[in-house]
């Protein structure tokens, strides 16, 4: 694994398999987020600027990829193997390459989901 010291990441980070999971200096993880093995959280390239910025509550699937100064909003999915490049909106399922939403779960799923986070 290779995480940045810089990164800023919040408490209750989830790796539960690790192997293969690159974060950019510039990443930032909020609370509560799971991430999958073969994770990439970077840039759009060498000498680019920005990376993704996690909200609350995030799950990132096997071998996604996240580049390029993104928001992944409270709550949201990332599926296995999918490239995200661009915005997700809180609640919000993504999949495929490049990613796109297949599933939209309201604020108060997104609310009820999170008291049962630890």
């Amino acid at each position: 694994m290779r995480i940045n010291v810089r990164a800023e990441i919040g408490p209750g980070l989830l790796i539960a398999h690790c192997g293969g999971i690159t974060l950019h200096p510039e990443v930032v993880i909020g609370r509560n987020c799971d991430i999958a093995h073969h994770v990439t959280l970077g840039t759009r390239g060498a000498g680019a600027q920005g990376a993704p910025k996690l909200g609350n509550n995030v799950y990132i699937g096997t071998n996604a990829v996240l580049i390029g100064s993104i928001r992944v909003g409270d709550g949201a999915r990332i599926a296995a193997n999918s490239l995200v490049n661009r915005d997700v909106p809180a609640g919000a399922t993504v999949m495929g390459v490049p990613a796109v939403v297949v599933k939209q779960r309201t604020a108060k799923q997104i609310a009820e989901e999170s008291e049962v986070t630890v």
